[in-house]
């Protein structure tokens, strides 16, 4: 039985710290400068402010932190780890091809 409550516990601990690490790291991306509709629009050579607007909307960059969060946690939950702009691939995918080599 103390076996079972050691495991238990170090897969809460895995758990929050997981957590933890997801939320730092969210965190972190939305405190540097600018956001994914600046890098999309310098990727297409620039873009208007009702481009730059409709590219936050699109993307829930328009919404608060929080929510924008949540909607993250979500995803990543189901693991929806959305689409890699470089290779034009789902990301879960893409870590499941070149897991075997690590």
């Amino acid at each position: 039985m103390a076996i079972l409550t050691t495991l238990l516990k170090r897969l809460g601990y895995a758990a929050a710290l997981l957590l933890a690490v997801i939320v730092l790291n969210f965190t972190m991306i939305h405190l540097a400068p600018g956001d994914v509709a600046d890098t999309i629009a310098a990727d297409a050579g620039g873009a208007t402010a009702e481009t730059m607007a409709a590219i936050r909307e699109e993307y829930g960059l328009d919404q608060p932190f929080v929510v924008q969060l949540g909607r993250y946690l979500a995803r990543v939950a189901t693991l929806d780890l959305g689409q890699s702009y470089f290779y034009n691939r789902d990301v879960l995918d893409l870590i499941l091809e070149r897991l075997p080599a690590t």
